[in-house]
């Protein structure tokens, strides 16, 4: 049960992963539709939110070179 759950929870971190990388324009231009941050200009809030999505990214990426190594 226990590799099940394992398999399970990698699965999960790599299809959301891909559909991060896969979708990142629509998914910055939906963050930066619902965010207003009055000091910033659409331009630099879609700077700001893209920032933000590699660092997400690199999380994932972090994650997956941590699990590798724990084997």
């Amino acid at each position: 049960m226990k590799k099940l759950v394992e398999w399970i929870k990698g699965y999960a971190l790599t299809y959301a992963k891909s559909y991060l990388k896969t979708n990142k324009e629509q998914i910055i231009v939906k963050l930066n539709k619902k965010i207003d941050l009055p000091v910033l200009s659409e331009k630099q809030e879609g700077k700001l939110l893209e920032a933000v999505y590699d660092v997400v990214l690199e999380v994932f990426d972090d994650s997956d070179s941590a699990s590798k190594d724990t084997k």
